[in-house]
């Protein structure tokens, strides 16, 4: 449950109308809708009643808005000294990345946040392989990090919350297959991957890509480098997503596909900085 979504609700229910609220607070309506969704669904019970064009809250809904009405200044005030104290003691929020990605989806808008809501906040930011951003969370050298949904969750110590739905799609090499606008076009071409660790988690994404088109086959390198080596020599193509930097080399073709990537937020789970925690809980309300 985060600040955004209580504000979300509340104004929903003093407008008794999504669109009023949404114009309120200068969002749009699929992103107040979405918000109450999903805070309904992490309360387990729905809000409000939805009948005939008219919205009212439902009894657990008036329970709710009341306790928010008690309490929301308190909030308010326990925020405004967390912010204070920042101003005060400067502190860094420490945030890995793939080096693969693409800043221009993420870390502006992160950037921006931080500076907005958390004055006083440094932020900085660390790439490196994803076993590199875990190893570096455990010992503390990072706070928070991002990353695919490759990484096995029963990691002993790391915790992750979903922060945004991707696009993906596949390289190629265009001396080799031209322009492609169809995934027709490599029947019988190697998906090409190196990391057993990934393998599973990308065959899923690929079989249902190809499911009614061809039944794709798999082949591991060692490296990264070799791969895309292989991916350029026209022996293969391989999947990314549309935060990787890699699909707007010049040397590859990319091809999107009706398909999605999940970003994730990771961190330890025994952190107890109160603005790592704050930051976690508010970071994906900027990617709705």
């Amino acid at each position: 449950m985060t600040k955004v979504q209580i504000k979300a609700f509340m104004t929903v229910a003093k407008e008794k109308s999504f669109t009023r609220a949404a114009n309120v607070l200068y969002i749009s309506q699929p992103a107040i809708s979405k918000s109450i969704s999903t805070l309904e669904d992490e309360l387990g019970f729905s809000l409000f009643y939805r009948k005939d064009n008219v919205l009212s809250l439902t009894a657990e809904g008036k329970l709710m808005y009341e306790f928010f009405v008690r309490t929301i200044d308190e909030l308010d005030a326990l925020l405004e000294n967390i912010r204070a104290s920042l101003s005060s003691n400067s502190q860094s929020l420490r945030l890995g990345c793939p080096d693969t990605w693409n800043p221009k989806f993420f870390y502006e808008r992160i950037r921006a946040f931080i500076e907005r809501e958390h004055p006083g906040v440094e932020l900085s930011v660390e790439c490196g392989k994803l076993p590199e951003l875990i190893s570096d969370l455990r010992s503390g050298k990072l706070d928070i990090a991002l990353a695919h949904d490759f990484y096995s969750p029963t990691l002993y110590g790391i915790s992750s919350a979903t922060l945004v739905k991707t696009g993906c799609g596949l390289i190629y090499s265009r001396e080799r297959f031209g322009e492609v606008t169809d995934i027709s076009a490599f029947s019988g071409t190697d998906f090409l991957m190196y990391d057993k660790e990934i393998q599973k988690k990308l065959e899923t994404i690929v079989r249902e890509i190809c499911r009614d088109t061809f039944t794709p086959t798999f082949r591991i390198t060692s490296t990264m480098a070799n791969a895309l080596f292989g991916v350029a020599c026209g022996q293969g193509v391989m999947l990314f997503s549309e935060w990787d930097d890699i699909i707007n080399n010049s040397s590859y073709g990319f091809l999107p596909l009706d398909a999605e990537m999940t970003v994730r937020v990771i961190f330890a789970a025994d952190n107890k900085d109160p603005v790592v925690n704050t930051v976690i809980n508010e970071l994906p309300s900027l990617f709705e």
